[in-house]
């Protein structure tokens, strides 16, 4: 029985839409192309690298070491060093599952200097890095460097998430530049992140430390007339395994509520298919359904606004009930706000995108987590 999966990566055939974008992510890899590769949280980026782009890889290209690494909350080089080690030696291990492959993988990953164990209690291999370091040159640099060494001999595919985090670690982005530009032309490198206004400030002006590099690619929330029709489709399918169906304009409520977040989405469905025994959901009980879910989480969602304060709180709420806000410092926002200086509300609604809380839609800045805008509008 097909279920609305949460809170994991998305197998792909629980991947709805995003065909197109799905041929052109794999095209590019298996190309060799740059791509930076961006959307909102839990819209399917990491889900498409881990089960769509590396399978069709490794199947087109046995061996083949794919390296993925999330940068989420790096606050030093030596952290984005660690990240990058450990997911070198995942890689190496998926490359070289077995004992039969040490000697190629000492062969080729000989530059890395790897020592191989085994599990004691699970009998798997794995394996553990140290690259030979040349005294003016860091760690993070000699990894980089030589995964272009490992790329001439078995290809090599790199892919970074939330790399905007790095940014937070002063004179990081230009090493990182630095090092990937140095690898081969055709080893392919996917940048990805959910804070476009880190990324746009990394890769959009003249001087930003990697303007120019790469080509773009978004993933889009469920918007478009033909991924809203997908998703119906998608939710009607496997809500009719339970018994259910639902009306298009429930759904259209549904997509409305959850700003078209492909997760926040499944989460309601999810509940749906659980909660309901055979119906027809129509507006009014699909509106129960959202509260029912936001009644539910509202243990956690208490939690998570315990770290905010003050002026913060304040603009957060504000933001949840009258978003999209178009221009904070502007009259209107400001009479919600308790005559909060403009420059008080800028540096707070700053701090709060910085953080991820908060994200811009061309329409105006919203609460990035959907459902988390719903709770504060009901209960604050």
């Amino acid at each position: 029985m097909a279920d609305f999966p949460i809170d994991v990566t998305l197998d792909k055939s629980d991947i709805c839409n995003l065909e197109t974008e799905q041929a052109q992510l794999v095209a590019s890899a298996i190309e060799g192309r740059r791509l930076v590769i961006y959307g909102r949280r839990n819209t399917g980026k990491t889900s498409l690298l881990l089960n769509v782009v590396i399978p069709a890889l490794q199947k087109a290209r046995k061996k083949s070491i794919c390296i993925f690494v999330d940068f989420l909350g790096v606050e030093t080089e030596e952290e984005v060093t660690s990240r990058l080690r450990r997911a070198i030696e995942r890689a190496l291990t998926r490359a070289f599952p077995t004992r039969q492959f040490i000697k190629s993988l000492l062969e080729v990953a000989g530059s890395l200097r790897p020592s191989i164990e085994t599990d004691a209690l699970t009998g798997n291999i794995s394996v553990s890095i140290a690259p030979h370091l040349i005294s003016s040159k860091t760690e993070l640099t000699e990894l980089i460097e030589k995964l272009g060494a490992l790329h001439a001999e078995n290809k090599v595919f790199i892919a970074f998430d939330e790399f905007q985090d790095i940014s937070c670690v002063k004179g990081l982005a230009a090493v990182m530049r630095g090092a990937l530009q140095n690898l081969p032309k055709d080893l392919p490198v996917f940048i990805c992140g959910s804070k476009k206004h880190r990324l746009a400030a990394m890769f959009g002006p003249h001087r930003a430390p990697f303007s120019g590099w790469g080509s773009d690619l978004e993933i889009p929330t469920i918007n478009s007339e033909h991924y809203r029709n997908r998703y119906f489709a998608y939710a009607a399918e496997r809500l009719k395994s339970h018994g259910i169906s639902i009306d298009p304009e429930a759904f259209d409520l549904l997509l409305s509520q959850c700003d078209g977040v492909p997760e926040s989405v499944n989460i309601v469905l999810g509940h749906i298919a659980r909660k309901s025994s055979p119906v027809v959901v129509d507006t009014e009980l699909m509106g129960q359904a959202i509260a029912s879910v936001i009644d539910e989480r509202r243990g956690r969602f208490e939690e998570q606004l315990i770290r905010f304060r003050g002026s913060s709180r304040q603009i957060l709420v504000n933001i949840a009930k009258y978003g999209p806000i178009k221009q904070p410092k502007g009259k209107d926002f400001l009479a919600l706000t308790r005559k909060l200086s403009p420059s008080s509300v800028f540096n707070v609604v700053r701090q709060l995108e910085q953080n991820a809380d908060i994200y811009i839609k061309p329409e105006g800045y919203v609460v990035a987590d959907p459902l988390f805008a719903t709770y504060l509008a009901r209960y604050h």
